[in-house]
């Protein structure tokens, strides 16, 4: 049997060449059905005038940001330079002065800490007050170069008898812990920091509505006697407890109360939400949650409300 690619030269020739004229006549075809349509001459326009507003745009948009940020800069107010006394000038009079927002705010929460400034030197100590603020400020800090040290002295003296006439002293009035600000505290003879636990331990739960619960607040003290004293002059008014309305608080709402953890707050939700609203606070006993006990109803039942 002859070899079927036994061709002679001429045929081998003929059948490179019909190979390579169909691979060009594929590729023609491939490339005329990949070929973009073409594009008329409205739809050129077209794109050039869409091209040409949407680069006019980006100078518009340049133009107006300009604007705004020269109106910005331009119309600041600049440091006006009068005598103060940095005792007694507000955060807006210190920016007046050229300082830094910031840097005015730090003076007056150093005040408000209880520091003061008995020199012009004293105000230097402020943080990120920079040197050449404190330079140009110098002239017109209205307080003395320096102070007397025998005057010091005895300014020294009478403040440290006073803090030991307060402490011996102790506690001077009974207050209203569920009426009372910090500052009415503080003035009852009770320390700032104690204060302020106070206020914080109260706003959380809306009140106080034992003496047990200012003890717990106060558990942090070394001075067992002194916590006592606190609640010797306590008066505690329950009227005055902020209560929760049960018919529309939400889950976050209820769950911010110490008394109340997510799974009590949510059963508590969804049960309103199934069921309708709570006609009383003893509703509570019919939402089905293993952590609605009696116990708790009871103990949330001051802190509550259904109207």
């Amino acid at each position: 049997m002859s070899n079927p690619f036994n061709y002679l030269k001429n045929q081998r020739t003929a059948l490179v060449i019909l190979a390579v004229l169909c691979i060009i006549v594929a590729a023609i075809d491939i490339s005329i059905k990949s070929a973009p349509p073409a594009v008329s001459k409205e739809d050129s326009l077209r794109f050039a005038n869409e091209l040409r507003a949407f680069e006019e745009s980006f100078d518009t948009i340049d133009a107006k940001t300009h604007h705004r940020r020269y109106n910005r800069f331009s119309h600041r107010q600049e440091a006006r330079l009068f005598r103060f006394n940095p005792n007694t000038l507000d955060s807006a009079g210190f920016v007046a002065l050229g300082l830094k927002p910031f840097v005015a705010v730090r003076i007056v929460n150093y005040r408000k800490a209880g520091g003061a400034f008995r020199t012009k030197q004293d105000l230097a100590r402020i943080n990120n007050l920079r040197k050449q603020d404190y330079e140009r400020l110098y002239p017109y800090i209205d307080l003395p170069e320096n102070i007397d040290k025998s005057q010091s002295n005895k300014t020294l003296a009478k403040e440290s008898e006073n803090h030991e006439q307060r402490q011996r002293k102790g506690m001077t009035a009974t207050v209203d812990i569920n009426g009372a600000d910090s500052a009415t505290l503080v003035a009852a003879g009770i320390a700032p920091g104690v204060a302020k636990c106070l206020m914080r331990e109260r706003d959380k739960f809306g009140g106080f509505i034992s003496e047990s619960q200012v003890r717990d607040a106060l558990k942090w003290m070394s001075d067992k006697a002194k916590v006592e004293e606190i609640v010797l002059h306590m008066m505690i008014d329950p009227g005055k407890v902020r209560k929760i309305n049960l018919n529309n608080a939400s889950i976050d709402r209820l769950k911010a109360h110490p008394y109340i953890n997510y799974y009590q707050a949510k059963a508590i939700f969804e049960h309103r939400r199934t069921y309708g609203r709570f006609s009383s606070i003893d509703d509570v006993r019919k939402v089905e949650d293993r952590g609605i006990t009696p116990e708790f109803i009871e103990r949330i039942r001051p802190y509550v409300e259904t109207k």
